[in-house]
């Protein structure tokens, strides 16, 4: 519950914040950067960009295998707000950029990514998907099935 309250409030943040011209005159930078540049991830750029209309952006790819000259270019730049598609942008990131907002997305378990203190600037979705959604979605598509086997690693 907390988590969806969360996540809420960041999407009318955005929406607000990017979408609201007559107050916000100024054009946003925004870079961007992924490590492969897959229709997935397309997808998820140009959701984002249908929120954020007006915006300049700027792309880097970290199948270049350049992470220290993205993170130098990226503070160059001294965009408005980064957003991170994929897990290894963002572990690209973390820690390394601390004055610029990150937003990520299309990250599975990005708890797993951080540490105490290590999401100053950091907010984004996560593609976690709650076991008990799994199982009502499972119930509606399938109701005559009684039974469900769930295979379960906690490593």
């Amino acid at each position: 519950m907390k988590k969806n309250i969360i996540f809420l409030s960041i999407i009318i943040f955005f929406s607000f914040f990017f979408s609201v011209k007559s107050i916000f005159p100024y054009t946003y930078k925004i870079a961007v950067v992924k490590s492969k540049d897959i229709k997935s991830y397309q997808n998820a750029l140009s959701g984002f960009k249908e929120i954020c209309i007006d915006s300049r952006y700027s792309h880097y790819y970290l199948e270049d295998k350049r992470k220290e000259r993205i993170i130098f270019a990226l503070q160059d730049e001294k965009p408005d707000l980064i957003l991170a598609i994929d897990s290894s942008a963002l572990e690209a990131l973390k820690g390394k950029i601390k004055d610029i907002p990150i937003v990520f997305c299309m990250v599975l378990n990005p708890d797993v990514l951080f540490k105490e203190g290590d999401m100053e600037n950091i907010s984004g979705v996560s593609m976690n998907v709650a076991p008990a959604s799994q199982i009502i979605t499972l119930k509606e598509i399938f109701p005559l099935v009684k039974r469900i086997g769930v295979v379960y690693n906690p490593a």
